[in-house]
């Protein structure tokens, strides 16, 4: 089995021109552009099996414990983590239960899973100890019911020193702290210690590192006006196995770290301890905070809020915070709330009437597990349920009962957003004309966006947008920018496609600066705007560094494409290139069982080689939605060789040449390459 690879290079000594010989190579038409969607690179993990199937529903069991405080989600190896205050339960998607941990008197609130180190994070309090932990557990091992967390190492914590600062400030300045009481002065923005615990990118990013991000408890003490705002602390968790220590709960420790990487604030009115839940959806690229409402009349008192990942944060007054000076309101980083759901016209807070405060968990495409509490005092029972995101104001999720026959996170995903004329020859395909029309369903921008051919001040953008009205061409506008948010806006371009182009489109833009970084995105009539795509100009001159990604034989149905993911991770490529075989041609029945990666189906799925130009179009859509092969990438190039095409367009395999002497392939091969 051939596998992926990218190397890395650096350009010094007699080597300084490097750049120059690849764009003298593509000015020799020996290479052409190669596209990576741009999906989060912290999104896009290795899969060294298929996925599980997801449950439509599961129970989490009975337990003489507390209540269900959240739920953590493992899809590669499909297990469920459910987190009952004092007792933490592991489940396989099966409904088997695995193993448990307990043996602790504090309270165990909200979990997420990281799949980086494999193991679950989860906000730990002892606040009689004014000790706020996040609890690091090694769930792997996590293998038979009843592990007491005091006989081994399977649970290591890290003290947040900004949340034992705030929950003990003296603000009425009395020289006594009044502990863990609601209806004081104290405890800074009415800070109760943490719950909410996920993981995603930072603030106004949807790429770049995994960070940690914890939610603080608030007091839901009506009386004050202080306590109106969410707090949010992110933390990059890099370093910190050095600081986690074994739990002792006679001798709580002070090891973590010394300060957040970032502290935000979100004005969503009071609520009744705070957050919760907390996650970041990668599908919608938002935060969303799961909560028990408050009870000021004079705010909406939602459920549920959602921040918008993408949108920067800003400095504003936290407004009912007294700045420390005596002077105006407190100023702080504020998030803004995403622009959907129910809006409060007083406030301007929106969100949802949605119960989402004991877990709640995306899985990916517009999934999340809900979680419900049931049962009473020594016994606790909860329930998940695969639910889908609608977005509607009364009603934002809906219960998904295709969950098991959906999730194949791979092969799914295809079928989801491959859309447009792909052909009509896809109706004979096998798997029935179910799946091909579903094929043919998807709208919108279906494949993400990426950038290509680089020069030192020009760019080639591509992307594929789908209208839904059932028009024969569009119309797109590219913006390019030097900040994400686009407010600096300084190229950009318009230009149509139709179904004869697969409704792809391909935007040269110029007039940009050598080795500059840019952020690109695409405009549809209906005002709908793509993924936002990074990219970089080639630099001029002499350089003292150029790196470049090199890939290879990229075989769908035999291997992962997690070279990709690791090469956008790694953040510090200048160019990608992939030197050939970056789609095969074989057909089905080429490929071995043995050999053959179950979930990594490819498509068209007949038994002889692809030929017309309907096969190149339906594979090259089938491996550009790959995860991992949308991972995002600073800039594609492709060179040109047979062996991306089958040997030669000419030479088409025994069975082509006795059926004609000039396979279709000839001509269609160059026509999908270059629209993909």
């Amino acid at each position: 089995m051939r596998l992926f690879f990218f190397l890395r290079a650096c350009a010094r000594g007699h080597d300084r021109r490097l750049p120059h010989r690849i764009r003298r190579l593509a000015g020799a038409g020996l290479m052409s552009v190669l596209f990576g969607a741009s999906v989060p690179a912290w999104a896009g993990t290795a899969n060294p099996a298929p996925a599980p199937r997801l449950p439509s529903t599961q129970n989490g069991g009975t337990w003489d414990s507390g209540h269900v405080q959240g739920i953590a989600v493992d899809l590669e190896r499909g297990h469920v983590y459910y987190s009952f205050t004092d007792l933490l339960a592991k489940y396989d998607f099966e409904g088997r239960l695995i193993g448990t941990l307990t043996g602790w008197t504090g309270h165990l609130g909200d979990l997420d899973f990281n799949p980086d180190d494999g193991k679950v994070y989860g906000s730990l309090e002892y606040k009689t100890d004014q000790a706020f932990y996040i609890a690091v557990v090694d769930v792997a091992r996590i293998d038979r019911v009843g592990i007491e967390a005091a006989d081994t190492d399977l649970l290591r914590t890290v003290y947040l020193p900004e949340v034992a600062a705030d929950y003990t400030a003296d603000l009425d300045g009395n020289g006594r702290f009044d502990g863990n009481v609601a209806t004081t002065p104290d405890h800074r923005y009415g800070c109760s210690g943490i719950d909410g615990v996920g993981f995603g990118p930072a603030f106004g990013r949807v790429d770049g590192a995994r960070l940690l991000t914890v939610a603080y408890g608030i007091y839901g003490d009506t009386g004050r006006d202080d306590n109106d705002h969410q707090v949010l602390l992110q933390y990059d968790i890099h370093g910190w196995d050095a600081l986690a220590r074994p739990l002792d709960e006679a001798a709580p420790h002070h090891s973590g770290p010394r300060a957040p990487h970032g502290k935000y604030f979100v004005r969503t009115g009071n609520t009744t301890y705070g957050v919760q839940t907390l996650a970041y959806d990668a599908a919608s690229q938002r935060w969303f905070m799961g909560v028990y409402p408050g009870r000021k009349p004079s705010f909406p008192n939602y459920g549920l809020f959602a921040v918008d990942a993408r949108t920067a944060p800003r400095p504003g007054d936290l407004v009912g915070v007294p700045a420390r000076d005596g002077d105006g309101w407190e100023r702080g980083p504020l998030l803004a709330l995403a622009d959907a759901g129910l809006k409060d016209e007083a406030t301007g807070v929106r969100g949802w009437h949605q119960k989402a405060d004991v877990g709640f968990q995306p899985v990916g495409r517009g999934l999340f597990y809900l979680a419900i509490n049931a049962g009473a005092k020594g016994a606790q029972s909860a329930e998940i349920n695969l639910t889908r995101w609608t977005g509607k104001c009364g009603h934002p999720l809906r219960p998904d009962r295709h969950g098991e026959a959906t999730l194949s996170v791979n092969i799914e995903r295809r079928r989801l957003i491959i859309g447009g004329t792909l052909g009509l020859g896809m109706l004979a395909l096998p798997g029935g004309r179910g799946l091909a029309m579903e094929l043919l369903g998807a709208r919108g921008f279906t494949h993400s966006v990426a950038s290509g051919e680089p020069g030192p001040d020009s760019m080639l953008l591509w992307t594929r947008y789908v209208p839904a009205g059932g028009a024969d061409e569009v119309r797109l506008v590219a913006e390019v920018a030097l900040d994400r948010e686009f407010t600096r806006v300084v190229s950009g371009g318009q230009s149509s496609t139709g179904a004869h182009r697969d409704w792809t489109v391909k935007q040269t833009v110029d007039g940009l600066r050598p080795g500059t970084t840019y952020w690109y995105r695409f405009i549809a009539p209906d005002g709908t705007r793509s993924p936002v795509g990074r990219t970089r100009t080639l630099p001029e001159g002499e350089v003292e560094r150029f790196a470049l990604g090199l890939f290879s034989c990229s075989n769908l149905p035999m291997g992962w494409f997690n070279a990709y993911a690791h090469a956008a991770a790694s953040d510090n490529l200048d160019l990608w290139l992939h030197v050939g075989d970056y789609i095969y041609e074989y057909g089905i029945a080429s490929y071995k069982e043995k050999d053959r990666i179950a979930g990594r189906e490819v498509l068209p799925a007949h038994d002889h080689e692809m030929i017309n130009l309907a096969d190149y179009r339906l594979r090259f859509a089938c491996y550009r939605a790959d995860l991992e092969c949308a991972a995002t990438a600073p800039d594609w190039r492709r060179c040109w060789r047979c062996g991306t095409t089958t040997r030669s367009p000419t030479t088409a395999g025994k069975a082509a040449r006795r059926t004609t002497s000039r396979p279709p392939r000839a001509t269609g091969t160059p026509v999908a390459w270059r629209r993909w």
